[in-house]
């Protein structure tokens, strides 16, 4: 009969991701590395998302005739 334990065996295990940490395993014992990947991509994407919306909502306006009267 086999043993089934409850204990977590992360030994064949290279990295772990989750969400935006990225852990990297060396044997089972212990983390070489942390790292937080797309953090300031993430940044970034929310200006750029940001900006684009402001165009959009102006270029709206202006085919509306709106932007001409506001200035």
């Amino acid at each position: 009969m086999p043993y089934l334990r409850n204990e977590t065996h992360l030994g064949w295990i290279k990295g772990v991701s989750f969400r935006n940490l990225y852990l990297e395993y060396e044997g089972a014992t212990f983390v070489r590395s942390f790292r937080r990947s797309c953090y300031l991509t993430t940044q970034l994407c929310v200006v750029v998302i940001d900006k684009l919306t402001s165009s959009t909502l102006i270029a709206h306006l202006a085919a509306l005739g709106i932007v001409k009267q506001i200035m």
